[in-house]
């Protein structure tokens, strides 16, 4: 498997390697509330308690039955249908990950693909940060699959006072949603393993020596705060989270990051193709 595409400033370098919960307002962790369609309410646009259709063009939003009991589908004739959920804070919340996972079944689907979202927003309702599912939608649900697990995450910082997170279907084909999950987990306390500061500051490097931004930004601060993201991480995959919390504090919008997997579809490859991910920071190019 290829080397992850690490982009900053216009310069490629290889490394190694929405719910809404409406009316809630908690400072405990999230829960995802009707993680399986089961509720069903006349209030809500998509006909599942909770979740309310955001966008809606050229598809249909229902609740199917399967089973194992419901769904939520979206089926799209190229167009998008992408439906949320809203998790309000009644404080600030302490620094942490929120991961939302998703089971994902396919029929015919192309285009952008079906996948996930998080929207982060302040108290004043401006979105501190975006997330979708990487580069191109290459790691987004595509074609006729069985039930897959999808995950998703967002580094949320205490500026934040909701979390939007999303379903998505865009394109054309069916697309059916299970069994949301959201996991929370706090910085405080985590500690970079070995593997993990190797990789954050070999990132570091290259954006010091690339990108336009480095000198308008605090890079120690996001240096340290990347470490904590990053954690206990022993392959690359682990450390993907936080190398684009550190590309998204750059404020460039431009630095992303392609994982192998992206970047060997980008190139043509099929997927896992080109040797192992590399474990170490001797694949930089």
């Amino acid at each position: 498997m290829s080397s992850p595409r690490f982009i900053s400033g216009g310069v490629a370098t290889a490394l190694a390697g929405w719910l809404l919960v409406a009316g809630c307002h908690s400072p405990e962790p999230p829960q995802a509330r009707n993680p399986g369609f089961e509720e069903r309410c006349a209030d809500a646009s998509s006909g599942a308690c909770a979740w309310d259709i955001a966008y809606q063009v050229g598809s249909e939003i229902v609740v199917s039955s399967h089973q194992d009991g419901h769904a939520l589908e979206i089926v799209a004739d190229e167009g998008v249908g992408f439906v949320v959920q809203e998790m309000r804070f009644d404080r600030p919340p302490a620094e942490g990950i929120l991961t939302f996972s998703v089971s994902i079944r396919t029929d015919s689907v192309t285009g952008n693909g079906a996948g996930l979202n998080i929207g982060v927003y302040d108290v004043d309702s401006l979105m501190l940060q975006n997330v979708d599912m990487g580069y191109g939608n290459f790691s987004s649900a595509t074609g006729t699959t069985d039930w897959q697990r999808y995950s998703l995450g967002a580094v949320v910082s205490r500026d934040a006072r909701s979390v939007h997170l999303g379903l998505i279907n865009y394109g054309s084909g069916r697309a059916v949603f299970d069994s949301a999950s959201v996991a929370w987990q706090p910085l405080r306390g985590r500690r970079p393993s070995a593997f993990a500061t190797d990789y954050i500051d070999a990132a570091m490097n290259h954006v010091r020596e690339n990108s336009l931004r480095r000198d308008s930004v605090d890079l120690r601060a996001i240096r340290r705060k990347a470490l904590r993201v990053a954690g206990d991480a022993e392959s690359a995959e682990e450390v993907n989270l936080a190398i684009r919390y550190l590309l998204g504090s750059l404020g460039d919008h431009h630095s992303f990051l392609m994982t192998a997997k992206e970047r060997s579809l980008w190139l043509g490859d099929s997927p896992g193709g080109g040797g192992d991910a590399a474990a170490s920071l001797d694949n930089l190019v």
